[in-house]
């Protein structure tokens, strides 16, 4: 029996449920809690001393697009100014790249490095280091494949070719360099070699180089797996402690994936009563691989992921260098984002990663001690790290949060020298999060042209004044997967709530990208690397060779003369008519070819409906037909026009014959900062189409659907139009392949508009679909009895932005014309 007790517990419980169920609760609004984190830090309290060039390298992967000499010293600039200290430049040797030595026909070995100096050069004259790995083999001595996988065939010869590289240096007056062994020699990429042959090749290798250049800096041999128990480690240090005659100053490995840096290493030298050495993760990053547009490496995460990692690099006092790989993508050489490893794209774009580089590049001499509390802390997941100038007196804050959920900083800082100084602190802010220092987001969201995007930059969140103090307490809530950075100057200006410093115009925008090309005759083989869209499509590189997918080289005629004396052209469809005053081309530039088919005479015009054109340059025996330096550069009074053409009446002289071949045609409007205006890029110009019938006649193709026409007024290209003939109504359709995943969010349909048959055969009845991978399809769009246009305008389906590679438009029912015919007809299809 319940005593009086529990049943008055009862009661009052029944009471308090009642009373709950009576309010209407809107679970939607439920959000979960920040996180809380504490942050305290005295300025008079030092923890060591700051050093930027343990974690601020790079290391370039032996990527097959290297091979244009032009793409990786487009970067240096980028690189320099987000406080880029080294970069590992890896393949010297092999013949895939830079070709250093052959023999002559006596067989005695003879060097050119043209190609090397190409890009090792302009990176010392940026203020960059190189670290120069002498991997792999070149064939004169037994290298084998694309890489120059093998063992020298003659260990003397393969010493004298270090000692040449080395020496070619000293004598331009580059000494003290770092030169590594090898690049994963236990590893199938480098190999795999036997634990003698990488210890007898450090052997003539590191000898040669000490004998050259006394101030080197040596070691290797890069090895793949870092792990202390990898055998081949443990046999290259046993040889190095059996011969300590033998130059030996670090023990570079790879690393990829793990959130801290492999600590057992150490425990190799000790364990042998060697001297500990410094240890070189020449190689480090999340993965080495690529992914779909917008995972980790592309975005955010990726910056949030390198503040913890650099982090921790710092905490490693053994740590000499952590190089992260790599610089820029390189996989692809079609693809503007691809999950890739670098922290630039492939069109020369910020990517969130970059930002992190910056901000590491702006903290200060002397880090200071904190104390940090509460969740993610114990893991360095949610963290920062403060540091001064004890001259300056600035103070630099670096804060991140590498988890989903957003976390509320409490800062305290004490002891500034602000109110002792009798001073005013600026208080500068800025952010890396989704949508800020996150250039994806544009991407995503459809931008194209920017050279740099809206949201590319860091948001600058506070650029303040406040009073003299000697304290410093705020709260920061920090996004989920995100980096701030919070800097303390002093000044004799008054406080302000500012801003004090605003954002820099964005510059120009290029008007062409994205953007369909109509051309005189063009060789179209994306195998090769050949197509008129290439013109557009932002990349200004001719990529003779990818890793992934088909190579790009832009566009050439075709096919080639034997003469100069012919006419080809390009021009560029603006979409509308813009204010222009400046056409940008970007001449063929392979290692093999750089400068040719660039044309000699030549116009550049602008037009407003494609038939009138007038003349906005010309040039006459243009750089004396001879090659030229891949960007060249035409201004000219502004005008608005929405074409844009190059028409060329002597051509360059190609590889043997004559045709005009560019890499990328950009216009711009240089007087103007504001990139508002440009147009989304369409996503399917040019893919692969797929449908469940087509004509393939008449000027109905499948390839016409998405071929920057839009109209079928040609009778040559009007679109594309499922099987004649079929008197009963049934399913077609029609599917392009983006080649990879992409943001999309708008399908444009243009239905026919030729003479007597607008609308025509448009379908009443169909579904826009997506898939990522060509199988498993969602609907985004339906439409049931759609009238038929009565015009040849754009019908515009807007969707809630989705990722998809694959977009297919399904009519179910279709409209019969011409009695009992049932076709569905598309003149245009485009995608956003």
């Amino acid at each position: 029996m319940l005593s009086r007790k529990m049943k008055r517990n009862g009661i009052v419980l029944l009471a308090l449920i009642i009373a709950l169920l009576s309010f209407n609760f809107d679970l939607s609004e439920v959000k979960a809690a920040n996180s809380s984190v504490s942050l305290t830090s005295n300025y008079v309290t030092n923890a060591g001393n700051y050093d930027k060039t343990k974690i601020l390298n790079v290391a370039r992967g032996g990527h097959l697009i290297n091979k244009n000499l032009h793409w990786l010293p487009s970067y240096y600039d980028y690189m320099a100014a987000d406080g880029i200290d080294m970069m590992r430049i890896d393949w010297v040797l092999s013949d895939q790249f830079y070709r250093v030595v052959s023999r002559n026909g006596s067989g005695q070995l003879v060097y050119d490095f043209t190609k090397l100096d190409a890009v090792v050069l302009p990176l010392v004259q940026k203020g960059i280091k190189p670290l120069m790995v002498m991997c792999y083999l070149p064939s004169v001595i037994g290298g084998t494949g694309v890489a120059g996988l093998g063992y020298p065939t003659n260990l003397n010869e393969y010493r004298s070719i270090i000692q040449a590289v080395v020496q070619h240096y000293v004598n331009l007056g580059y000494t003290g360099w770092y030169w590594e062994s090898h690049n994963e020699p236990d590893n199938s990429v480098g190999g795999p070699l036997s634990a003698s042959q990488i210890n007898t090749m450090y052997q003539y290798f590191a000898t040669g180089v000490r004998a050259t250049d006394p101030a080197a800096k040596i070691g290797g041999a890069g090895f793949a797996n870092n792990e202390s128990s990898n055998s081949r480690i443990n046999a290259f240090l046993d040889f190095i402690d059996a011969n300590p005659t033998i130059p030996f100053d670090y023990l570079s490995v790879h690393d990829y994936g793990q959130a801290n840096f492999n600590d057992s290493l150490n425990a190799l030298f000790t364990r042998r009563g060697m001297p500990q050495k410094d240890i070189i993760y020449s190689e480090w990053n999340y993965d080495w691989t690529s992914g779909s547009p917008g995972t980790q490496k592309d975005t955010n995460v990726n910056a949030a992921y390198l503040a913890k990692r650099m982090y921790s690099a710092l905490l490693r006092p053994e740590l000499k260098k952590v190089m992260y790989f790599t610089p820029a993508d390189a996989l692809s050489a079609t693809g503007l984002y691809y999950g890739d490893s670098g922290i630039y794209t492939i069109d020369g774009h910020r990517k969130a990663g970059a930002n992190t580089f910056n901000m590491y590049s702006k903290l200060l001499p002397t880090i200071l001690t904190s104390t940090l509390s509460g969740i993610g802390t114990s893991t360095n997941d949610t963290y920062g790290i403060v540091t001064k100038d004890p001259v300056t007196k600035k103070v630099s804050m670096l804060l991140w949060n590498y988890t989903a959920t957003p976390a509320d900083m409490t800062i305290n800082l004490s002891n500034l020298p602000y109110l002792t100084d009798n001073t005013n602190v600026k208080v500068n802010k800025t952010l890396i999060d989704s949508s800020n220092g996150n250039y994806y987001y544009n991407y995503a969201s459809g931008y194209r042209g920017t050279q740099v995007g809206p949201n590319e930059l860091p948001g600058l969140k506070e650029s303040s004044i406040i009073e003299k103090t000697s304290t410093f307490s705020r709260v920061e809530t920090l996004p989920a997967y995100s980096v701030m950075q919070i800097i303390l100057t002093p000044t004799t200006s008054s406080p302000t709530a500012g801003p004090v410093d605003t954002i820099q115009a964005l510059p120009a925008c290029n008007f062409a990208a994205g953007q369909p090309v109509t051309t005189s005759s063009s060789l179209e083989s994306p195998t090769a690397g050949w197509r008129k869209a290439s013109l557009t499509d932002g990349i200004n590189y001719s990529f003779e060779m990818a890793d992934i997918g088909n190579p790009n080289m832009g566009w050439t005629s075709n096919p080639g003369y034997a003469d100069a004396n012919h006419t080809e052209w390009a021009y560029v469809d603006l979409g509308a008519s813009k204010t222009i005053n400046n056409v940008t081309l970007y001449a063929r530039n392979d290692s093999s070819n750089d400068g040719k088919g660039f044309p000699v005479d030549f116009k550049i015009q602008g037009s407003a409906d494609a038939v009138a054109w007038t003349d906005l340059v010309t040039q006459t025996n243009y750089n004396s037909g001879q090659t030229v330096n891949w960007k060249q550069l035409f201004s000219f009074a502004s005008g608005n026009y929405r074409f844009v053409r190059v028409y060329a009446t002597k051509l360059g002289n190609s590889a043997g014959d004559y045709r005009m071949q560019l890499a990328e045609f950009q216009v711009f409007n240089t007087s103007s900062s504001s990139c508002s205006s440009t147009a989304p890029v369409n996503l399917a110009l040019n893919k692969t189409v797929t449908s469940t019938s087509s004509v393939e006649n008449y000027g109905w193709f499948r390839t016409k659907i998405n071929d920057g026409v839009r109209g079928s007024s040609s009778s040559t290209a009007r679109g594309w139009s499922s099987s004649l003939g079929v008197t009963t109504n049934h399913t077609e359709s029609v599917t392009i392949d983006l080649g990879s995943a992409n943001m999309v969010s708008k399908v444009d349909l243009y239905p026919r508009n030729d003479s007597g048959q607008l609308g025509s055969f448009f379908p009443i009845n169909f579904t826009i679909q997506v898939s990522t991978n060509g199988t498993t399809w969602s609907t985004v769009a339906t439409q049931t009895n759609y009238p038929k246009p009565t015009s040849g305008g754009v019908q515009s389906f807007n969707i809630s932005p989705v990722n998809a590679r694959y977009v297919k438009v399904e009519g179910t029912n279709l409209r019969p014309e011409t009695g009992t015919e049932y076709m569905m007809q598309v003149a245009e299809l485009e995608i956003y």
